[in-house]
């Protein structure tokens, strides 16, 4: 995922979640802060039966659909904006970050 913010002012285009957070393919619904209380499996009272096809949902229906749009929108913007987007969308997506994840050893 990257944030909107590095998306510059093309950011409302796209889905993102509480945190501002623009999903990637590859990251899932539940590492993410997405609104989704009409189908959220956490939510209190429910049955397993009805978590599972909660849960069901979201993953095979619902975050199809968001990564769809993200493709999509990145694919108009491009189509737009020629090279300039597509070069700024692959060192956005794709540049390391500028930190060492963890204790920096190796």
């Amino acid at each position: 995922m990257i944030h909107k913010s590095q998306l510059e002012h093309l950011s409302h285009e796209f889905p993102h979640d509480r945190n501002g957070n623009v999903p990637m393919q590859g990251d899932h619904w539940r590492e993410m802060q997405f609104e989704h209380d009409d189908m959220d499996p956490q939510q209190d009272g429910l049955s397993a039966e009805e978590r599972s096809r909660r849960t069901e949902y979201l993953n095979t229906v619902w975050w199809p659909s968001v990564l769809k749009r993200v493709h999509d929108e990145r694919d108009r913007l491009a189509g737009l904006h020629g090279e300039t987007f597509t070069e700024h969308w692959h060192r956005t997506v794709y540049t390391s970050p500028e930190s060492e994840h963890g204790f920096g050893v190796g």
